[in-house]
């Protein structure tokens, strides 16, 4: 089957979008590091929604805990009181509400471990950002040295 028209064109563009960064370095070293800005801009929120969630689920976890609590004293005071039936449906709503905290810990520790990844790519983000300004400097220094030998050369008038 034949590539759609749209299919065709994306490829187009890309071909003359490489063509042109392979003509101007310079553009390709600036789209890198908008690229670059871009995906940590797109890590960055997504941290900080990951940290939201993470502190809505450590608040929902303290507030089962104190629930647990409540209710285990509640059984308690059931067991005292010689009220087993009622003893025993407190013991089963602790053991409803524990179940809930448990997926609660594990929500948060799902969480927990995203944060991590996204930490670990921050690293790496930063380590490319570095690599990127270090080429940019040998890239300039390069530039400078050709510069000064033109200079000599013209002083000197020796051409090319």
């Amino acid at each position: 089957m034949s590539q759609s028209w749209l299919q065709q064109l994306e490829l187009e563009l890309e071909e003359k979008l490489n063509n042109f960064l392979e003509a101007n370095p310079s553009q390709q070293s600036l789209l890198s590091q908008q690229t670059q800005k871009d995906h940590w801009l797109y890590l960055h929120k997504k941290y900080q929604s990951l940290q939201k969630k993470a502190e809505h689920k450590r608040t929902a976890l303290l507030e089962q805990a104190k629930n647990i609590h409540k209710w285990q004293q509640r059984a308690s005071r059931a067991r005292k009181s010689k009220d087993l039936s009622l003893a025993m449906r407190a013991d089963d709503h602790v053991k409803k509400l524990m179940d809930r905290g448990r997926q609660f810990w594990s929500d948060f520790k799902s969480i927990e471990r995203q944060l991590k990844t996204l930490e670990g790519e921050f690293l790496n983000l930063s380590k490319d950002s570095k690599k990127v300004s270090e080429s940019i400097e040998e890239d300039w220094k390069k530039f400078e040295v050709e510069v000064e030998f033109d200079q000599l050369r013209k002083r000197s008038g020796v051409n090319k």
